[in-house]
């Protein structure tokens, strides 16, 4: 989310710090900051705000009251009461679906007259906002103010009363942006006598649109049910800042505060003053104050530190949350729109988060030495098979989960070849197989892979294994020796008989040079209660080397030479990578030696490759005459042709 820090500063009597300090602050705080940006006189910072708090934090005021806890001043949020009411304007609305519409606001406004508006539509455009017009300016920059979305009719376009229902079938309704988008008895509509009107908390209707040549109007601030607005945003695929706040859910406290905002806004801003009526509230179940209890033991235990009352009562307070004190305990009501507020841990949060992890000095509780925690048995059983798989050889991949074709259809699939979840791990790993076998430096390097994860047929899901070996000679390659090495090798480790473990067996599949077998574990679990520990820490020990690949292809050459009996293949690779250059990114690998007795031929193979472009022959074959010229210098040395 947007937000200008100019904005930010209107709510508070005195200057905010410096835009870096307010970043430092957040960061370190409250939220991610993922960019700050200078707009004209002012500076826009880029907010990444988590779901928890997109029910307060979708709007400025909700980002001051922040920044006013962590630089402990207090915000100021006028809403101007005082605004002349005309009874004769009253208005009534019919709310037929309170389960889907918890709170319906309504009033009229008369006397429409345009203003200037360039301060609010600037600002608008600072938060990526593109004006419209005046009217619909002021109701998104009340939104962007309060996190509470408004929707202004054109009064004289209404045909009767509105009435918040479910659309029929055969409804359909032109948007503000001229679509047309057919209705049915799923979808919220505000409508009037002769249909609908807008799609509620969605978008709005073009019948009654307003315009610059609007007099009168009709103020709409509602709190709509958060999962059926998501499902019909999802399903018309309509995706609006309105739908950004409903879906995350909002305090039905918010209605007001738009309300009032928006027509303040108009009464200040327009060139005469415009005639209000009363407020119609629908408000059939009011939501009620959360009290929350925690202790200053509750806090210590799990923070790790010590805190004292005062500090922790200051905390709350600079939230604006309200406070009491009760023996040990300390009780608060969080504001109704923090609804990420409901257990103490959730207070113990906000301490944490105020005071600043950074300055928690914590350490581990003791923990009692005779108890023995229990290990979950699928994460004992797939520790040890990789432990065992690893020793012999093997390499560990990851593959998706989504498959072009299954059992189990994805709703909205990211693309065709995604659309399913997969019904086995056999087809990923011959895909992997083969691909690795792309990158083999000999004929007969045998490519080892596995995989665990969980498969979905039909309307189950197993957690299975899939072993799989390939090379690119199909002469020497031995997939039924290899077969059984395997599965000696984890009944042996899993201290089960070979057989136990061939009855779990699901697919096996055999090529010319491949062979893939997979196995269920979800029914291997069902043999024994426990399963032998892996050794964990022999792999935290294990050196790893991580380094960049090259997305281009290689180009391999091979070099071989006479020498004296007194040289060794170390002499020769060492004069090889003193003149090979940036280019070799694989050996010099020694594949043959053979003595003649007078003099040793040794032969090596060497890997050219780029990170930024595909090589030629030419370019590899430049890099192997300086090396041959290299070799050559000495005269005992001889490159065989």
């Amino acid at each position: 989310m947007k937000v200008s820090y100019n904005c930010l500063n209107d709510y508070f009597q005195n200057q905010l710090p410096s835009v870096e300090i307010i970043v430092d602050l957040l960061i370190n705080h409250a939220f991610e900051v993922e960019s700050v940006e200078p707009y004209e006189d002012d500076f826009i910072l880029e907010l990444d705000i988590l779901p928890d708090r997109n029910h307060d934090c979708l709007g400025h005021r909700g980002v001051a009251r922040e920044i006013g806890a962590l630089v402990n001043r207090r915000p100021i949020f006028s809403i101007d009461d005082s605004l002349l009411i005309d009874d004769k304007q009253k208005i009534l609305v019919d709310v037929k679906e309170p389960r889907l519409c918890r709170r319906y606001l309504a009033r009229r406004v008369t006397g429409i007259k345009g203003g200037n508006f360039n301060q609010l539509a600037k600002r608008l455009s600072a938060v990526g906002q593109k004006p419209k017009n005046s009217i619909v300016d002021l109701s998104n920059y009340a939104m962007f103010d309060t996190s509470q979305p408004l929707h202004v009719f054109d009064a004289d376009l209404v045909k009767g009363n509105l009435v918040v229902r479910l659309a029929r079938k055969g409804e359909s309704i032109k948007t503000l942006d001229e679509q047309i988008i057919d209705l049915d008895n799923s979808i919220l509509i505000i409508a009037d006598n002769e249909g609908p009107l807008a799609i509620a908390g969605v978008k709005g209707g073009a019948r009654a649109r307003v315009s610059d040549k609007t007099i009168n109007l009709i103020i709409e601030s509602a709190n709509f049910e958060p999962v059926n607005i998501r499902k019909t945003a999802n399903r018309l695929n309509l995706r609006t800042d309105a739908v950004k706040r409903y879906e995350n859910d909002l305090s039905p406290s918010l209605t007001m505060i738009g309300l009032k905002v928006l027509s303040l806004l108009l009464n200040n801003q327009l060139l005469s003053k415009p005639s209000f009526g009363p407020v119609f509230d629908f408000y059939p179940k009011p939501e009620e104050i959360r009290h929350i209890s925690v202790s200053i033991s509750d806090i210590e235990n799990k923070l790790g530190t010590e805190v004292d009352v005062a500090t922790v009562k200051n905390i709350f307070s600079r939230l604006d949350f309200t406070v009491s004190e009760d023996d040990e305990k300390i009780t608060v009501s969080p504001p109704p729109d923090r609804l990420d507020i409901n257990i103490k841990e959730d207070l113990i949060r906000e301490v944490g988060r105020v005071i600043g992890y950074s300055k928690i000095k914590g350490c581990l509780p003791d923990r009692p030495t005779d108890k023995v925690p229990m290990i979950d048995k699928s994460f004992a059983l797939t520790s040890k098979i990789k432990e065992i798989l690893i020793k012999t050889g093997f390499s560990e991949i990851y593959s998706y989960t989504f498959a072009p074709t299954g059992d189990v259809a994805i709703a909205k699939p990211l693309s065709a070849d995604k659309a399913f979840l997969r019904t086995d791990l056999t087809s990923n790993l011959k895909e992997k197989l083969e691909q690795n076998l792309k990158n083999t430096l000999f004929d007969h390097e045998l490519i080892k892979l596995f995989e665990i994860g969980s498969v979905f047929p039909a309307d189950s899901e197993d957690l299975r294994l899939a072993v799989g070996f390939s090379q690119v000679a199909i002469k020497g390659f031995k997939p039924d020796e290899l077969y059984h090495q395997v599965m000696a090798d984890l009944a042996t480790g899993l201290a089960i008989e070979p057989a136990e473990l061939e009855k779990t067996k699901q697919n096996s599949v055999v090529g010319n040079n491949f062979r893939v077998i997979e196995f269920s574990l979800s029914q291997l679990n069902n043999i024994r209660q426990s399963w032998p520990k892996a050794n964990l820490s022999a792999w935290s020990k294990k050196e790893i080397k991580y380094q960049p690949f090259s997305i281009f292809p290689s180009i391999k050459r091979d070099i071989a030479l006479f020498v004296p009996p007194s040289v060794t293949a170390d002499d020769i690779i060492s004069v090889i990578k003193q003149n090979a250059g940036p280019l070799l990114v694989s050996g010099p690998i020694l594949f043959d030696r053979f003595d003649k007795g007078d003099k040793i031929s040794y032969a090596f193979r060497i890997v050219f490759q780029s990170f930024d472009r595909t090589l030629s022959d030419d370019e590899a074959n430049q890099e192997m005459i300086k090396i041959t010229v290299a070799l050559e210098k000495n005269p005992t040395w001889e490159a065989r042709k």
